[in-house]
């Protein structure tokens, strides 16, 4: 199943600040996929573990039709969708 992981810095109030697509066999398996995206990007950005938010929803028609992709920030919907549009152009041809 196809899932959207959101995640950013903090308490993500305004909007998460990043957005991925993980494939998982169950919503455990999507939760730690995205705890594990969180906690990377954490580590990343802020190396003294500063705190961060993340959630998961399976994507069942498509993408705009989840919830949390409105709870995107607008950079972090334009990176995902252009990640999904050259992913789909490289299976293509």
């Amino acid at each position: 199943m196809t899932y959207l992981a959101a995640f950013g810095i903090g308490a993500c109030w305004s909007g998460y600040t990043q957005g991925k697509l993980i494939t998982a066999e169950n919503d455990e398996d999507a939760e730690d996929q995205a705890f594990r995206l969180a906690s990377d990007f954490a580590h990343e950005k802020s190396p003294r573990w500063g705190s961060y938010s993340y959630d998961f929803e399976i994507i069942n028609n498509s993408l705009q039709d989840t919830s949390l992709f409105h709870a995107l920030k607008t950079g972090a919907k334009h990176d995902l969708v252009g990640e999904i549009n050259h992913n789909m152009q490289q299976r293509l041809f």
